[in-house]
């Protein structure tokens, strides 16, 4: 027998198969009895639920960042620092900065982690090097601000209103929600996008 003939049996056969199992799935009649149902299981225990957690006042329930301002800077309470003229480093970190005009202020080296800043002016600030973690900053003016080398990662610059000479070089916007806001103008060499 040659080489050829035993290929051409060999593919018979598969074809052969397939056939046979198609037709057979076909035409079997097979019906599936239906299961018993399962039998009912009561709770073990009564469970009541938990007390609804309080955030502070000031909480923005759509960003989720609860506030929380150093009692040191914030002796009165209300999540506002007491003093916004400060010489020296600066954390404002989990502090309510709404509305305010911090512009042209020097915030190098700034910790604003979680702060509250939408409807701020940072209008040439400098806040390169800055700590802005998971800063709320919607609608925040943004003219001339620094923030190379900023760690601005979950960030919320959602529709903040952004000219000028903004500086993003070497900042970290990973994670950051930047919809609606114009970044036409800002130099972004080697940000962390």
């Amino acid at each position: 027998m040659s080489e050829n003939s035993s290929k051409l049996i060999l593919a018979g056969g598969i074809i052969g198969l397939a056939l046979l199992i198609t037709f057979g799935l076909f035409l079997s009649d097979v019906e599936m009895e239906p299961s018993e149902p399962a039998a009912e299981v009561e709770p073990a225990a009564e469970v009541e639920p938990a007390a609804e957690y309080e955030y502070l006042e000031g909480f923005v329930d759509s960003y989720g960042m609860p506030l929380n301002c150093n009692p040191e800077i914030d002796k009165d309470g209300d999540n506002v620092p007491d003093n916004l003229d400060v010489e020296g480093p600066i954390d404002w970190s989990y502090c309510d900065l709404t509305g305010l005009d911090l512009s042209n202020r020097d915030l190098l080296f700034a910790n604003l982690e979680g702060a509250h800043l939408q409807f701020a002016h940072l209008n040439g600030t400098d806040l390169s090097s800055a700590n802005l973690y998971a800063t709320n900053m919607r609608y925040t003016h943004l003219y001339d601000t620094d923030f190379s080398k900023a760690n601005l990662s979950h960030s919320q610059i959602y529709k903040s209103i952004i000219g000028g000479d903004i500086n993003l070089t070497y900042a970290n916007l990973s994670y950051a929600n930047l919809c609606g806001a114009d970044l036409g103008t800002g130099v972004f060499i080697k940000a962390f996008l």
